[in-house]
């Protein structure tokens, strides 16, 4: 089921996101599992309203799938609190360039960004360990 891929990966990013700096006790476990699973539910929701969205376009699971573990390899441990809102513009910017829906003009400083984030990709995957 690809829907189960993406609710693993938003489990899993509301797992490090809602993480106590804190050693766990017996005490909290049940209170910790209870605010990470409602985080996930949060953030497979607005996962999967994107989903439909990039699925009428032709768009897979994986393109879903893909920049939540992004997220959660680069962007956790930020201090956020409010995980909904910041996953939802997250999530967007980044489908918004794997999933472009417009083509630009190329002396137009959109695509000059685009270039910024070539380059930037780049040298991320240059330093980047295989």
């Amino acid at each position: 089921m690809p829907e189960d891929i993406i609710r693993t990966a938003c489990f899993d990013l509301a797992n490090h996101l809602v993480k106590s700096p804190n050693p766990p006790t017996i005490d909290r476990i049940e209170s910790d599992v209870s605010s990470i699973s409602e985080v996930a539910d949060l953030l497979y929701k607005i996962s999967v309203e994107q989903l439909e969205l990039v699925e009428e376009d032709g768009g897979t699971p994986e393109i879903i799938f893909r920049p939540i573990r992004y997220m959660d390899e680069v962007h956790v441990g930020l201090g956020l609190e409010d995980y909904d809102l910041w996953f939802d513009f997250t999530l967007r910017s980044l489908l918004v360039i794997a999933c472009p829906n417009k083509f630009l003009i190329q002396d137009s400083s959109a695509f000059r960004f685009l270039t910024d984030m070539e380059n930037g990709i780049k040298i991320s995957r240059r330093d980047g360990v295989s």
